[in-house]
């Protein structure tokens, strides 16, 4: 299987509709196209159109004859019908003799070009971009997952940050902001059993810019107070905090 074109940033509430459209369609591969064997292939593209609509295209090559099938299944409708009733976008399938052929639509509104392709867009066209200089000299990294919080250690640490101090929940990033206030905090919203609200308040009342990081697709209910502070979602890329951090657009 090939993939080429951008990635996207696919909403929460369009996710599992087009996971689920996307699973349907490799299992009616594997079934009867082209992934029954070693031969065939399948390509998918991706693309941007002019509105902003995210455009997938699916298509199977060297698998066998294909002929269309003699009635529409449970797979077949949700593959036809579920972007179409869900999202009010567009879902068009072929049964080519050579290999099926699927184009889907996704509405602007749902899906958005991702942090790390807008970056290596911008510094390919030569735009400006952030670089060390631009960034932080001193971080408060607020993560109660150890695997995350060394990932995003070592991510700063190749951008050239020379300060990353990690705290695993509100006690920790406390005594640390006691220590010093940094020069930006990145702040999991979800720390086990308490929440990192606490911790952005102390932060906003000694100036200290920081942005909320979650998962995705989680549902915290955030404070009123904090409606226009930046957030950051899982999974993130270096890239991504490059440009959530840079000093010329930092907020908080």
């Amino acid at each position: 299987m090939n993939v080429v074109g951008p990635d996207a940033l696919i909403s929460p509430e369009a996710f599992t509709t087009v996971a689920l459209v996307i699973h349907e369609m490799m299992t009616n591969s594997a079934k009867y196209g082209a992934l029954t064997d070693q031969r065939g292939h399948v390509e998918i593209a991706t693309s941007f159109d002019r509105t902003g609509r995210y455009v997938i295209v699916w298509s199977e090559h060297e698998g066998p004859p294909v002929r269309p099938p003699s009635r529409r299944g449970f797979g077949s409708t949700v593959i036809e019908r579920s972007i179409v009733h869900d999202l009010k976008g567009e879902a068009e399938l072929q049964f080519l003799f050579g290999g099926v052929r699927a184009r889907f639509v996704i509405p602007s509104s749902y899906a958005e070009l991702s942090k790390g392709e807008a970056y290596a867009a911008a510094e390919a066209r030569g735009l400006d971009v952030p670089s060390a200089r631009d960034l932080p000299a001193d971080i408060l990294l607020v993560e109660d997952n150890m695997i995350i919080a060394l990932d995003a250690e070592d991510m700063l640490r190749r951008l050239g940050v020379p300060s990353v101090r990690s705290a695993r929940g509100v006690a920790d990033a406390m005594r640390l902001i006691d220590e010093r206030a940094p020069g930006y905090a990145l702040l999991d919203v979800n720390l086990g059993d308490e929440t990192s609200f606490a911790i952005a308040d102390r932060l906003a009342g000694a100036g200290a810019p920081f942005a909320f990081v979650s998962g995705y697709g989680e549902q915290a209910v955030f404070p009123e107070r904090f409606a226009e502070v930046k957030r950051i979602m899982k999974p993130y890329s270096a890239s991504t905090l490059a440009l959530a951090m840079a000093v010329r657009n930092k907020t908080g």
